[in-house]
Order: C-alpha cells, then structure tokens, then sequence
C-alpha cells in the first residue's frame, strides 16, 4: 500500500515545525521566502499531496458527494444517467459515495445517515416523489449543505434542488 507524505514528513526533512511547513504550504501566515520555497521543495520530492479529509475537518467541507441512484436498472438508462452524474462530481474534484436507491425507508434512511456521518457536502437523489416526501427522509436531507432530487413528479415545497422528469409519465403513455 502506497504511503503519502504528511506535513509532519516534511517538516522533519527540512527540520521545521509543522505548523511554519503548514503555514508554507496554505500560503497563509508569514513564512520567510527562502523558507517556503525550502518546504515547497520538499513536498515536491516527497510527492506531497494535501490530505483534504483533514482540511474539511477545519474548513467544514470534505469535497465529497452521496449519489443514491438506481444503479441496478434492468432497462440501463437509469443507470448510464447515474454514472454520469457521479462522473460529472468527479470531474470537480468531489469524492463519491455511490448508493444503490432502495425505496425500503428504513434501508433509505441507513443510507442517508452513512452519508450524514461523513458529512458530505451534497447529494443527488433519484427517488419516486412519494419516498422522498417521507418527513424522515426529508429531515435527513435538509441537514445535507446542497442536495438535488431528481424524481419523476413534482415533491412540493422542498429546500432542495429539484429536477422533474417526465420519463416514466411518458413510458406509461407509450404502453
């Protein structure tokens, strides 16, 4: 397993404390120039990359996403929409934490509270209206910074993004 560098590793390279490498590196603070380019050097050796699980502790962001979606789609198109999303979060640099829709709400419910206990910074929810609108599903969803629903039917007054999608009115149409 591939071990990465710490603030600590390089601090003990370039036999500074920690916070001065700390301050060196956030560029916040006053650290001497000849100091920081020492330490700016030495990360780069060390192949230095910032943990961001320990800056969310500070900042209160962690730069993640839960997706709860319909992952396993006998039809596909679920699925590939999904995939796309998460792909998308990615592409900004937020980690993913895919979950397999389950309209179980107890099931739902364990779900959101895993995702709760990371303290994700967002969620995209695709959900029938009727599961979402559960008071305890909605309860865990407004403790969530930025969440948007995709559900094939309007949920009412929600503080949330919501995108309305006619795919399974017109499905039942076509049948």
């Amino acid at each position: 397993m591939t071990r990465f560098a710490t603030i600590l590793d390089i601090a003990e390279q370039v036999g500074l404390s920690h916070m001065t490498v700390s301050r060196a590196l956030s560029g916040k603070g006053s650290v001497r120039e000849d100091t920081r380019r020492r330490v700016l050097e030495a990360a780069e050796q060390l192949n230095y990359s910032p943990n961001s699980l320990a800056s969310g502790f500070r900042s209160g962001r962690t730069k993640s996403a839960g997706i709860v979606w319909q992952f396993v789609d006998p039809w596909g198109g679920d699925t590939a929409v999904g995939l796309w999303v998460m792909q998308a979060l990615q592409s900004r640099g937020l980690a993913c934490y895919p979950s397999q829709m389950i309209e179980d709400e107890s099931q739902l419910l364990k779900t959101l509270d895993r995702l709760l206990a990371r303290r994700v910074d967002a969620v995209v929810i695709g959900a029938p209206a009727e599961t979402v609108r559960k008071p305890a599903i909605l309860q865990r969803l407004e403790r969530v910074p930025c969440v948007t629903i995709v559900t094939p039917e309007s949920i009412g007054d929600v503080r949330a993004d919501v995108i309305v999608h006619d795919r399974n009115v017109a499905i039942r149409q076509v049948v």
